[in-house]
C-alpha cells in the first residue's frame, strides 16, 4: 500500500505539477475532418491548442456566451491557442468543412446558461445533426459529472480502460487523460485525484491490433483515488 501510494503520489506530481493553476488541452485535426476532442469540459482560465495533425482544417468560432467578442478565426493548417476567461458555451468549426458537420463543442466553467442560443445558430442540416449530437454528449457529460457515475466520484479507488487510436507522448497527457474521464471541471478534482500512465511501450508493454487505417491502438490505463 506504502508503495502504491508513493507511486501514485509521483504519477500525480509528474503529471498535474504544470497544470496546477489552468491546464492546456490539445485537440487534434483528424483525417475523418473530425476533432480529435468534439466535447470540452473546461475550467475558466484554461487553455485549447489545435494542432493541425491532417491539412485543410482551422478554427473558426460560430457562438459563445459573448457574441460580440467570439475568439478568432485561425488560418487554415494553423496552430491556434485560446485562453476561455468567459464561462458558457462555446461551437465552432472548421471554416471549409462546417456544413459537412466539422464541429466542436466547449463547455467552459460547467456554465450551459446560453445552451438555447447555441440551439438557435442556423446551420446546414448536417451540421445541426452534429451540433444535437454533441449537445447530447455535453449534457450526458454533465450528469456524470454531478452524479456518483463519473470515475472521479467513485467511491473505492476503480480503474478504468480505453483505447486510443494514436501512439501518445508526454505532451498529449492532458489531452488523452479529458478523453478518458470527460475532463473534471476543476484541478484538483474536488471528489478525488486521478493518475494514468500511457502503456506506450516505454511504460508497459500491451498487445496492439491493427485498424484500417493501418495504425496502432493502444491501451490507455486511467487509475482513481479518493483523497
Amino acid at each position: 500500500m506504502r508503495y502504491f501510494l508513493t507511486l501514485f503520489s509521483l504519477i500525480t506530481f509528474l503529471t498535474f505539477s504544470k497544470f496546477s493553476s489552468a491546464e492546456t488541452i490539445q485537440i487534434l485535426f483528424t483525417e475523418d475532418d473530425s476533432y480529435s476532442i468534439e466535447v470540452a469540459h473546461i475550467a475558466v482560465g484554461d487553455t485549447i491548442k489545435w494542432l493541425p495533425k491532417n491539412e485543410g482544417h482551422n478554427v473558426e468560432f460560430i457562438a459563445g456566451p459573448e457574441m460580440h467578442s467570439l475568439p478568432a478565426k485561425s488560418e487554415i493548417n494553423e496552430v491556434h491557442t485560446v485562453i476561455f476567461k468567459v464561462p458558457g458555451v462555446y461551437l465552432y468549426g472548421c471554416t471549409p468543412h462546417m456544413n459537412m458537420g466539422m464541429l466542436g463543442l466547449i463547455i467552459v466553467g460547467n456554465d450551459f446558461h446560453n445552451l438555447e442560443k447555441i440551439k438557435q445558430i442556423p446551420l446546414s442540416r448536417v451540421a445541426t445533426s452534429v451540433r444535437d449530437r454533441l449537445i447530447g454528449i455535453a449534457i450526458k457529460q454533465k450528469q456524470q459529472l454531478t452524479s456518483g457515475r463519473h470515475p472521479l466520484k467513485t467511491k473505492s479507488p476503480q480503474n478504468f480502460f480505453k483505447m486510443a487510436d494514436t501512439t501518445p507522448s508526454e505532451a498529449q497527457a492532458a489531452t488523452l487523460r479529458h478523453q478518458l474521464v470527460a475532463k473534471p471541471i476543476i484541478f484538483p478534482p474536488t471528489a478525488g485525484s486521478c493518475a494514468f500512465h500511457v502503456a506506450d511501450g516505454s511504460h508497459e508493454k500491451v498487445n496492439s491490433v491493427n485498424n484500417p487505417t493501418p495504425r496502432k491502438m493502444y491501451q490507455i490505463k486511467v487509475k482513481t483515488i479518493l483523497k
